[in-house]
This record gives C-alpha cells, structure tokens and sequence, in this order.
C-alpha cells in the first residue's frame, strides 16, 4: 500500500479487522483464561472496583501496544545499534516473557501457597537454629539457575551475554534490597525476600498481613500484554505493511517516527477493541460474577492451566504452530487479508462502496494484475547486472551481500542461494499460515513464468512447517518456483532476523541485495524492482488497438457518439485539442481543485497513466474556470505529469459536454468514439476494466519470442 495514502483512521480499521487473523487467535485462549481470572478475583472482593476487569484489559492492550509500537520502530531505526550491543529484545522478551507467563499461571493455579508456607517454615527454622551451611547452598544454587537462564534469555552469545545476564541479576537484587539491608543472616534474607515475594505477588497464604492497601495489579497485566506481543509472530497486511516502510523510509533519511508511531499506536488501539470488549463483558455480566464467585476454585485453576499453557507455548515458539493449525486450509487467513486490503481500497478510493462486499468475498481486482498485461509483450532480452564492488560485505541492507544459506527442497535435495547466482532470486520467507503471504505466492508465480527465461527466480523459504504441508499448498497453488524447508528456523528468524511474515529480499545476479520489503510484495513494484536488470535498449510493448469507428457516427454525448472535439491551453500557454491525442485512449476528466472527489481520483490516475501510458493511454484534465497559479499548485502537489488544460469560461466543460456534477469523466478510445460516461468519481477497477476492451489478441509470448 501507498504510504501517502495511510491515515490514522485506516490505520485503526486495520487492526480492528485483524483480529480474526489466524496471527492473532492465538492469543485469545489465554486473554480470556487471563481476564476470567481477573474476573474471579474482582467477584471475590467484599469492595468489587465497578471496571477493575475492565481497567486490567486497558492495561493488556497497553502492554501489547507498547511492544508492537516501540518493536516496530525499532526494527526500522535502531536494529543495527541492537546488534552491535548485543541485545535481541523479541528474543530477550520472548524467553524471559514466557517463564514469567508460565510463573504466572501456577501462581492464579496457587500452586505456590504450599511452597511458599514450606519455604517460610524452613527458612525461619534455620533461622532460629543459625545453620549457615544450607541458605549457603540454597543462595549459591538459586543464583547459578538465575544466571545460567538469564545466559540464554540473552542469547547465550558470549560476554555480550554475560554481561547482560549480570545486568538482570544485579537489577532482580535491587528488587529485594529491603530484605538485604534488614536481614541479620542468609536464613533471614530468604525468610523476608519469600515474604516480600508473596505482598508482590498479592497472594492470601499468610492471613496476617493486610492487603486491603494493595496494588490492583495493574502493571502485571501490562506486563503480561507486553510479552504476549513479544511471543507471536504477525502478519503483515498491506497498512502494517506501509507503516513499517515510513517508519524505515524515516529512519533512513534522519526524519521523524513520530507518523510513523501514530500510525501503529493506532493499528494496535483498533485490534485492541475486541479485547477490551471481552474485558468489558466479565466487567458488567451482574449474572456472569455471581457464577464466577460460586466456581472461583474451577476457574482459577482453568485460568492458570490455560496461562500455563501459553507460556510454555511463547518459549518454545509455539505460538506459530498454533496459528499454523487455526489457518491449516488457509481460508481463514485469505479471508482476514481480503478483509484489511478492501477496508484499506475504500479508504483510499481504490474500490467503491458498492464492490466491497465482492471485494471481500473474492479479493481485489489489481492494477499489480494489468501491469503483467503491460509488459506481456515486451522484448525478452536478458536482465543484466551491475558488477558488485570488490569490499561489499554481507548484511541485510540494500546493497549489501545477501548471507548465503543452504536449505532442502521439497525432494530433499540440497539448494543454496548461491547456486542461484547470475539469477535476480526473489528470496521470500513465509508460511501457509499467513495470509498475507497465500494471497501473493499466485502473483510470484505469474511473474516467475513471465519472466523465468530472462534470468529471474522466486526461492520461497518456509517457515518451521511439515513437508506434507507445504507440499499441499504448493499443490494447491501450482507453485513451480523452488520451495525450501526451514525447519528449525536457523535461516528465517538466525540468519535473517525475519520477524514478521511475508518478507521478502530481492538479490541480483552478483548476491548484492537490491530490495528489501516488509509485507505483502506487489507484481507492480516487483516487476518495477526488475526494471532495473533491463538491459539499455527500448522495451517494445503491444499498444491497444480500436475497433473502427462507425461511417455514420454522430457527434454527441452518449457511449457510441463521437466526442465533441475541442481546443484549450495547458499550463504551459500551448494549445491541444482532444483530436490532438487521436491514436490514443483518453480519459476526458472534467473537474476541479475545490472538488474534492477529485481530488481523490487524481493520484489513481496519475498511477494508471504511468503504467500504461507506452501502450496509448493518456489523461486530459480539463480545469473548470480556475486560475493557472490555483491549478499549477494542485498540480505540483500530485506529482501530475498528465496534460492538464485550462477551461477559464466554462466554454467546454457547461458548454459543449454539459457538465453539471463533478467529477465527470468522458473515455474516448483512439478514433474518438466514447466509450464509457462515468458521472462521479472513477475508481480504479472501473477504469481498469474499461481498458480492458482495448487489448490486442491474446498472444503467447513464448511462442512469439521463439
């Protein structure tokens, strides 16, 4: 999706409608065994808070949002200073994360009470008998255990790790620094920091102490937000998609993140109101808290199974086998992506209200679609690359040496990228459970076999799936681009720190990286990062072709009539008549800056001329009674490079067409015959598929470069 084209509002809707998305359903088991908990601690109180529930949901959706927020611009800005000092903070979060859910879960179990009674009789006995040997061995092994798990929650790369891991510890230390200072002996220390855990904790195994004055917990759940958002892998939809490259455009040019941030505060508000929703129901269900407070023991222990569960799921990366299971047919995942990308095409006028529910049902008509009708035809000479510099180092930036891997296919036999050099590779990570990622694979396949036999190739790299899996999707897709398996994720997540699904790196012929995009990878804007491999000479395409204009057509107004010719000035003081342009399909686009329908339709225009201008596609805006410097200025802020003519008196537009709404937009193909009347704005589809009437014969290229 087009970064101009993002608003705080489309941003919002988007996250909203991704909630079904098999990413996200993950999370929901455990949200709702989280905020049932909550509810049962909430009904058990003499003084029940009227939203605490409620408040504890805003928490979570805050803890979420400020990982997915602080993440995403991260990776855009400050990826590269992470690596250097060593921190990998989805990793960090995801290990430390999840023992804290899982610690979490046995603790709404009250697996601890009995612990921790046993834990202050010990403590207190060797206490009172002054022993000095076991607190020795039990202070000794507690801070092997911490300190070796803190090693490989960091990683376990080194003293970069221990470094960190002593960091944690020091910092866990000052947690407990009132039972260090007030302790007599080590016996004492364990006796107060156990007593000090369970206040933190809230718990009720030592009756006498008053937690009338506690905390409501608030930070836990915004804790537990926190590292549910570090323990899923998302899928990228078109406006999360546009959102990260502003926030990377931003970063690479020194600019601000603040856009950027906005737009994914407000992605994660709007797929946080279905949680907040399920809060707010535990919240006011007068009936719902009665059976709560009669099933508290039931439901604490279903709570704490079902967190339990999660967190053991986060640390071992099981939550992408769990999406992978919600979305094994992938319809669900198609469905969620059609879903954003319509929401997104009526936002930004691409589609019309009425084709949304068909938009939905079925997926957008691409103009990515006409641009393989475009440069069908084109001369089929082989892409050329540009010598790589003799220092250039590997990295994952553009410009840099694509890291060189070795993966099985699916007959088992050994690839590497580098077997594909002197190739342009579209290396594209995925997985069949990302819609995003089902929805472009038939695009990747089209321009594969479009443009195979000039030196291109897609090495699409699985995710952490079954053979039999992929095999199935690459069956049901057709897929004839080599598909490799990694099964343990050494490349996708080790080597390339793919955190998000789909990505996608385009490596030329050399190994040199060309492209890097995070989301779904249009056909336009691959087959325009292909471009670049061209070699210098002139690409010949199939212009349209019109059917032979009636002897007897009429002059009028009406599909059928030939279009009243007439002549204005451009910006420019030149004269150009509409027969000027005989030859060519032209949309007559009568409007004007006030208008602000117009204004909407411009850039979809500006978009169609550029793609099919070589083919006898052109644009003749014609001004309604405005002056040059109203027009120039609307113009230079679109970008327009279409010719744009200057009706000062009205003569044209209320005269000779008649022209009583605006935007009105006459297509006129190249013997001058309308063919189509739009009254209104013209979106896209319609004007796509209006061109359509022009193509020539359907040719097989093959055959014809042959």
């Amino acid at each position: 999706m087009e970064v101009e084209n993002l608003s705080l509002g489309l941003a919002f809707m988007a996250g909203l409608v991704s909630f079904i998305s098999p990413c996200v359903l993950p999370l929901v088991p455990a949200y709702i065994g989280y905020m049932g908990g909550r509810a049962t601690t909430e009904a058990g109180k003499e003084e029940r808070h009227q939203f605490g529930t409620f408040v504890h949901g805003v928490f979570f959706v805050l803890g979420f949002t400020f990982f997915f927020v602080g993440f995403g611009l991260l990776t855009a800005a400050a990826s590269s200073f992470l690596e250097t000092i060593g921190l990998d903070i989805e990793t960090m979060l995801i290990r430390l994360g999840g023992a804290a859910v899982v610690f979490f879960g046995l603790y709404v179990m009250k697996a601890f009470d009995p612990l921790f009674r046993r834990a202050l009789e010990t403590t207190g006995r060797w206490n009172s008998e002054q022993k000095l040997l076991p607190p020795l061995i039990l202070t000794l092994a507690t801070a092997a255990i911490l300190l070796a798990y803190f090693y490989w929650a960091f990683g376990a790369e080194g003293i970069q790790s221990i470094i960190w891991s002593l960091i944690l510890f020091l910092l866990i230390l000052a947690l407990f620094r009132k039972p260090l200072n007030e302790a007599t002996s080590l016996a004492d220390f364990w006796n107060r920091a156990i007593v000090s855990l369970q206040v933190a904790l809230a718990t009720d195994t030592r009756r006498q102490l008053d937690f009338q004055k506690r905390k409501q917990g608030y930070v836990g759940s915004f804790g537990l937000g926190l590292v549910f958002s570090a323990g899923w892998t998302p899928c990228i939809g078109p406006v999360y998609a546009g959102v990260l490259t502003l926030a990377t455009e931003a970063a690479a040019d020194g600019g601000s993140l603040l856009p950027a941030g906005a737009l994914l505060t407000a992605y994660s508000m709007g797929l946080g109101i279905p949680f907040l929703l399920t809060a707010l129901a535990f919240n006011q269900s007068t009936s719902l808290m009665a059976r709560l407070k009669r099933n508290m023991a039931t439901i604490e222990r279903v709570s704490g199974v079902l967190l339990l569960a999660i967190g053991v799921l986060i640390l071992s990366g099981g939550l992408t086998d769990l999406s992978s299971q919600i979305a094994a047919d992938g319809e669900l995942g198609e469905f969620s992506f059609r879903l954003e990308e319509c929401t997104a095409g009526v936002f930004d006028g691409r589609i019309n209200a009425g084709s949304y529910p068909g938009c939905v049902s079925s997926g957008e008509e691409k103009l990515s679609d006409r641009y393989i009708s475009s440069v069908k035809y084109a001369a089929q000479s082989d892409f050329v690359f540009a010598p790589a510099p003799a220092d250039v180092e590997v990295g994952l930036e553009v410009g840099d040496r694509a890291p060189d891997f070795t993966l099985r296919t699916l007959d088992g036999e050994e690839l590497a990228l580098s077997d594909l050099r002197g190739q342009a590779v579209l290396v594209n990570f995925w997985a069949t459970w990302c819609g995003p990622c089902r929805a472009e694979m038939p695009h990747f396949q089209e321009v594969y076999e479009l443009e195979q036999r000039r030196g291109f190739t897609v090495l699409a790299v699985n995710l952490e799936e079954s053979p039999e899996q992929v095999q199935g999707f690459v069956d049901e897709l057709d897929l004839t681009f080599p598909v490799v398996l990694d099964r343990d994720g050494r490349v996708s997540t080790g080597e390339y720190r793919v955190n998000s699904y789909p990505t996608s790196y385009l490596v030329d012929g050399n190994g040199i990286i060309t492209m890097v995009q995070r989301g779904p990878l249009s056909t336009q804007d691959l087959v325009d990062e292909l471009a670049r491999f061209e070699p210098e000479q002139t690409q010949t395409v199939a212009r349209y072709v019109f059917p032979e204009a009636a002897v007897d057509a009429e002059v009028g107004l009406e599909v059928g009539d030939r279009a009243p010719d007439f002549t204005l000035r451009t910006l420019d003081g030149e004269e150009l008549a509409l027969s000027d342009l005989r030859g060519q399909a032209v949309l007559v686009n009568f409007w004007a800056t006030w208008c602000g329908p117009c204004r909407a339709e411009m850039p979809h225009f500006q978009e169609v001329y550029e793609l099919e201008q070589r083919r006898g596609f052109t644009v003749l805006a014609v001004n309604l009674e405005e002056s040059p410097e109203q027009v120039q200025g609307f113009v230079d802020e679109l970008d327009l490079t279409f010719p744009v003519v200057l009706d000062r008196n009205g003569r044209v537009s209320t005269g000779e067409y008649r022209v009583n709404s605006y935007p009105t937009s006459y297509l006129v193909d190249g013997n001058g015959i309308i063919q189509m009347v739009q009254r209104g704005p013209l979106t896209v589809d319609d004007l796509i598929a209006e061109l359509e009437q022009f193509e020539p014969e359907s040719v097989d290229p093959v055959a014809q470069a042959r």
